[in-house]
């Protein structure tokens, strides 16, 4: 009889009554719901810091890229003072400005010149928009590069994204410093003569948040205006006026009798040799003449080149008027 109602007692002393395991699930309830909530605002503010961060950043980094190679422009004149050449557009109703120069800038890529890589340092560079092929509301922007200087330096080269959220891009030229300069759309230094004392881009993009954190206005802000001035060094101008014309001698091998260069209008010799140009110096392509721009049209890196003139979706060599 004892040793029963011992027996009962343990079982009851070693267990939990429902009443306890419903207090424990209702606790336990209450922390996750506390550490959950604590856990999504720690990352909707990681969101929101996130996109903030890429606001602020996308935009300085691609006008710091675009004033580094405007700070490398350079007066060689291959002929009519064709060294800068800005044009307006627009696409759907956005700005969709463009412009191409010749630069002493390193190039991105090696070109192979008498069985070696060379990097030239003498290049054409330009930025070009077009219509983003999968949102359409969109512009992308594209780099141009052409290590061959030639004749002709604002075709051709080729074409690198650098963003594809672009809500518009819009280029003005200033004659002279000052508040009081008037603003002009377009420029080309082959029929003004000189360059741009000032050059204003402003750039509007978008960016792609992470998470939509939530629904507060600040949160889903994702547009942003940015304004960059870029003074250029007047001393180009005074090279460009002067119209000089840096000549590329054509150094004999050691078994050579040293000739002096060819008359102007003189091709350049087959596989990349220095050539003359209709209206001075260019250098050869690989299998063509110098101061041409040989079998090299512009090529495309995602859906092919057309031969000599911009690939598809770009604007024509004219550019389009804004409306």
């Amino acid at each position: 009889m004892n040793g029963s109602r011992l027996t009962r007692r343990h079982a009851t002393a070693a267990g939990f009554t429902l009443v306890e395991i419903l207090v424990a699930l209702l606790l336990t309830a209450l922390v996750m719901t506390s550490v959950f909530g604590v856990l999504h605002d720690g990352l909707a503010a990681r969101d929101r810091i996130h996109n903030l961060s890429q606001l602020q950043r996308t935009g300085p980094l691609i006008l710091d890229r675009i004033e580094a190679d405007l700070r490398a422009l350079t007066p060689f004149n291959v002929g009519g003072r064709k060294v800068f050449l800005g044009r307006t557009n627009a696409i759907n109703g956005s700005d969709a400005d463009s412009f191409d120069f010749v630069a002493l800038q390193p190039a991105t890529v090696e070109v192979e010149a008498r069985d070696r890589l060379l990097r030239p340092r003498l290049c054409e560079l330009g930025y070009h928009l077009r219509q983003n092929p999968n949102e359409r509301m969109f512009l992308e922007l594209w780099r141009r590069e052409d290590p061959h200087l030639d004749s002709e330096p604002f075709t051709g080269g080729t074409f690198t994204k650098l963003y594809d959220k672009i809500t518009n891009f819009n280029v003005t030229y200033f004659s002279e410093a000052g508040t009081n300069a008037r603003a002009e759309d377009a420029w080309a230094s082959e029929e003004r003569g000189v360059l741009p004392q000032r050059i204003q881009i402003d750039i509007e993009l978008e960016i792609e948040p992470r998470v939509e954190s939530s629904g507060r206005e600040a949160d889903l802000r994702r547009r942003r205006s940015f304004r960059r001035i870029i003074n250029l060094d007047q001393d180009l101008n005074r090279i460009l006026l002067a119209d000089l014309r840096p000549m590329i001698p054509d150094v004999p091998k050691a078994d050579e009798t040293p000739t002096t260069a060819g008359p102007p209008g003189q091709g350049g010799v087959p596989g990349g040799a220095p050539g003359m140009g209709g209206a001075g110096v260019g250098v050869g392509k690989k299998g063509g003449g110098g101061g041409g721009k040989g079998s090299g049209g512009a090529t495309f890196t995602t859906t092919g080149g057309g031969g000599g003139g911009m690939p598809p979706g770009f604007p024509g060599a004219g550019g389009g008027k804004k409306p």
